[in-house]
Protein backbone atom coordinates (compact mmCIF):
# COMPACT_ATOMS: atom_id res chain seq x y z
CA UNK A 1 0.00 0.00 0.00
CA UNK A 2 1.36 3.65 -0.92
CA UNK A 3 0.58 6.05 1.64
CA UNK A 4 -1.40 8.56 -1.03
CA UNK A 5 -4.11 5.82 0.19
CA UNK A 6 -4.11 6.79 3.88
CA UNK A 7 -4.90 11.02 3.10
CA UNK A 8 -5.95 12.90 0.13
CA UNK A 9 -5.30 15.86 1.51
CA UNK A 10 -2.44 17.63 3.58
CA UNK A 11 -4.95 18.11 6.63
CA UNK A 12 -6.00 14.42 6.67
CA UNK A 13 -2.26 14.06 6.43
CA UNK A 14 -1.86 16.12 9.85
CA UNK A 15 -4.56 14.75 11.70
CA UNK A 16 -3.99 10.78 10.82
CA UNK A 17 -0.17 12.01 11.54
CA UNK A 18 -1.37 13.28 15.00
CA UNK A 19 -3.70 10.16 15.88
CA UNK A 20 -1.08 7.66 15.09
CA UNK A 21 1.91 9.53 17.39
CA UNK A 22 -0.59 9.74 19.94
CA UNK A 23 -0.90 6.31 20.16
CA UNK A 24 2.86 5.77 19.16
CA UNK A 25 1.67 4.16 16.00
CA UNK A 26 3.73 3.90 12.85
CA UNK A 27 2.83 3.74 9.07
CA UNK A 28 4.51 0.16 7.46
CA UNK A 29 4.29 0.02 3.54
CA UNK A 30 5.91 -1.88 1.32
CA UNK A 31 5.79 0.67 -1.43
CA UNK A 32 7.48 2.68 0.38
CA UNK A 33 9.98 1.05 2.24
CA UNK A 34 11.68 4.08 4.57
CA UNK A 35 8.27 6.01 5.27
CA UNK A 36 7.70 6.76 9.00
CA UNK A 37 6.70 9.85 10.72
CA UNK A 38 9.02 9.89 12.97
CA UNK A 39 12.25 9.81 10.93
CA UNK A 40 13.96 13.25 10.96
CA UNK A 41 16.14 12.41 7.99
CA UNK A 42 15.80 15.56 5.31
CA UNK A 43 16.43 13.34 2.47
CA UNK A 44 13.29 10.76 3.89
CA UNK A 45 11.53 13.70 3.86
CA UNK A 46 12.45 15.59 0.91
CA UNK A 47 11.59 12.15 -1.44
CA UNK A 48 8.21 12.24 0.81
CA UNK A 49 7.34 15.45 0.24
CA UNK A 50 7.97 15.13 -3.58
CA UNK A 51 6.15 11.82 -3.19
CA UNK A 52 2.93 13.59 -2.08
CA UNK A 53 2.97 16.32 -4.46
CA UNK A 54 3.41 13.80 -7.19
CA UNK A 55 0.16 12.59 -5.69
CA UNK A 56 -1.81 15.79 -5.53
CA UNK A 57 -0.76 16.13 -9.36
CA UNK A 58 -2.11 13.02 -10.26
CA UNK A 59 -5.04 13.74 -8.57
CA UNK A 60 -5.62 17.08 -10.37
CA UNK A 61 -4.83 15.79 -13.89
CA UNK A 62 -7.90 13.07 -13.19
CA UNK A 63 -10.06 15.08 -12.24
CA UNK A 64 -9.20 17.51 -14.79
CA UNK A 65 -10.12 14.72 -17.42
CA UNK A 66 -13.16 13.73 -16.40
CA UNK A 67 -14.32 17.43 -15.85
CA UNK A 68 -13.12 17.92 -19.56
CA UNK A 69 -15.05 14.09 -20.73
CA UNK A 70 -18.49 15.14 -18.70
CA UNK A 71 -18.30 18.97 -20.41
CA UNK A 72 -17.88 17.20 -23.56
CA UNK A 73 -20.77 14.90 -23.38
CA UNK A 74 -22.91 17.27 -21.88
CA UNK A 75 -22.33 19.41 -25.14
CA UNK A 76 -23.41 16.82 -27.25
CA UNK A 77 -26.75 16.36 -25.66
CA UNK A 78 -25.26 13.45 -23.39
CA UNK A 79 -25.60 12.41 -19.69
CA UNK A 80 -22.38 11.70 -18.16
CA UNK A 81 -23.80 11.14 -14.55
CA UNK A 82 -24.25 13.20 -11.37
CA UNK A 83 -27.44 15.13 -10.44
CA UNK A 84 -30.35 15.14 -12.69
CA UNK A 85 -31.36 18.07 -13.28
CA UNK A 86 -35.55 19.18 -12.24
CA UNK A 87 -37.90 18.00 -14.65
CA UNK A 88 -35.77 14.92 -15.64
CA UNK A 89 -34.63 11.16 -14.38
CA UNK A 90 -32.71 8.65 -15.31
CA UNK A 91 -33.40 4.83 -15.31
CA UNK A 92 -30.76 2.83 -12.73
CA UNK A 93 -27.54 1.55 -15.11
CA UNK A 94 -28.63 4.04 -17.76
CA UNK A 95 -27.28 7.08 -19.14
CA UNK A 96 -30.37 8.24 -20.53
CA UNK A 97 -32.06 11.26 -19.76
CA UNK A 98 -35.54 11.18 -19.85
CA UNK A 99 -38.46 14.00 -18.91
CA UNK A 100 -40.52 13.35 -15.77
CA UNK A 101 -43.78 14.32 -16.50
CA UNK A 102 -44.57 15.11 -12.99
CA UNK A 103 -41.43 17.50 -12.07
CA UNK A 104 -42.20 18.85 -16.20
CA UNK A 105 -45.17 20.63 -14.88
CA UNK A 106 -43.33 22.20 -11.78
CA UNK A 107 -40.63 23.62 -14.45
CA UNK A 108 -42.98 24.71 -16.94
CA UNK A 109 -44.82 26.63 -14.21
CA UNK A 110 -41.75 28.36 -13.27
CA UNK A 111 -40.96 29.93 -16.88
CA UNK A 112 -45.15 30.23 -16.97
CA UNK A 113 -45.05 32.37 -13.25
CA UNK A 114 -41.63 34.26 -14.72
CA UNK A 115 -43.26 35.58 -17.44
CA UNK A 116 -46.09 37.43 -15.14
Amino acid sequence: MNTNRLWRSDIVKVLIHREFKRFGVDICSIEQPQYSIYKKDSNDFLINGLMELLDQYQRLEIALKLGRGRNKKAQQGGYAGGNVALGYKVKKGQKVLQVDKEQAKTVQRVFELKEL
